[in-house]
């Protein structure tokens, strides 16, 4: 449930499991008279069949004061450790609301994972109620550290995931525990496997074409040459593949995609002069993609030749060091 977040929450949500029934979370429950704040309580429940859960904003007090009369209801107090504290202020949320809703009976309750002996003996004779769940902490902490990877995951701007990338998105090092985590999370549809070591986190065919290649390279690159030409109309005739400019060498398919990836020099790869966002994806202007394309065939053949800038693709040239 996302209603409960906390290690206290998480102890109320067990007891929810145990004891179903309508559970109202931080319920004003009167004002002492040297304060001037109402007191709160954890939670009050009814118990019953179905399990419910309201917080304080999705219900306002005089519905819940209506929902409570002349029902049998538990006024419930979550605390890690059964203490002093504790004790005092179920014992307080009760004297308030008896005095300020009309129920039949309620039962006070305490929820923790540990107790004191004597603390418990006290509670016994005052007719409060105890539970106790033994190990919550441990069991909580790694449900929480659980839900922290998937929250982590669905609060990341990327979609495309390496299995290096996701190994330092949660923090993880041993490789075992990093495996089955992915493992489980592609089963349960949080992730989804594009190939060994490259997954998303959405269903694959929404994502862009041009980023699965980008971030299956796992380096820098651009998109560039044949694809921008012709999508500009500077090349007529139909490519089949995505083209890429990487530190790579490489023709690749992804799930019906083709990419070709052309290999060139980390002195003009890394040179950005005539290399735009758009987007979110790094890609050659026209006079950059004409450049590049002259880079590997200078005696490439233009269908559209009036619509370069020659001035701008010999500026590309020099800068970049193509030329001199």
């Amino acid at each position: 449930m996302n209603k409960f977040s906390t290690f206290e929450d998480g102890l109320l949500e067990k007891y929810l499991d145990k004891h179903p029934g309508k559970l109202f979370k931080e319920v004003k429950v009167g004002k002492l008279e040297d304060r001037k704040c109402s007191q709160r309580v954890d939670a009050i429940l009814i118990p019953n069949k179905k399990k419910e859960v309201y917080c304080e904003k999705e219900i306002d007090l005089k519905k819940i004061k209506k929902e409570l009369e002349e029902k049998s209801i538990e006024i419930i107090e979550v605390k890690a450790k059964l203490n002093r504290a504790v004790i005092g202020q179920v014992e307080v949320a009760k004297y308030l609301a008896d005095n300020n809703f009309n129920y039949k009976k309620a039962t006070p309750v305490i929820i923790c994972s540990k107790i004191q002996a004597g603390l418990k003996q006290y509670c016994n004779k005052k007719n409060i109620k105890v539970v106790v769940f033994p190990g919550a902490r441990k069991n909580l902490e790694k449900l929480s550290s659980k839900n922290n990877n998937v929250n982590l995951l669905l609060n990341s701007s990327q979609n495309l995931f390496h299995t290096q990338d996701l190994a330092l998105l949660w923090d993880i090092q041993n490789k075992n525990t990093l495996y089955t985590t992915i493992k489980r999370y592609v089963k349960r549809g949080i992730l989804f496997r594009v190939y060994k070591g490259f997954y998303s986190k959405i269903p694959i065919e929404k994502v862009d074409p041009i980023k699965l290649g980008k971030k299956s390279l796992h380096s820098f690159c651009y998109l560039s040459t044949e694809s921008i030409l012709t999508r500009e109309g500077i090349i007529s005739q139909s490519i089949p593949y995505i083209t890429l400019i990487s530190s790579k060498s490489k023709k690749f398919k992804i799930k019906g995609n083709t990419y070709l990836s052309r290999q060139m020099k980390d002195e003009f790869l890394f040179n950005e002069f005539g290399v735009e966002k758009k987007n979110n994806i790094k890609q050659a202007t026209i006079e950059r993609a004409v450049a590049d394309l002259l880079y590997y065939n200078p005696n490439y053949h233009f269908d559209g030749p009036s619509l370069i800038n020659w001035e701008k693709v010999k500026e590309i040239q020099k800068k970049v060091g193509f030329k001199n």
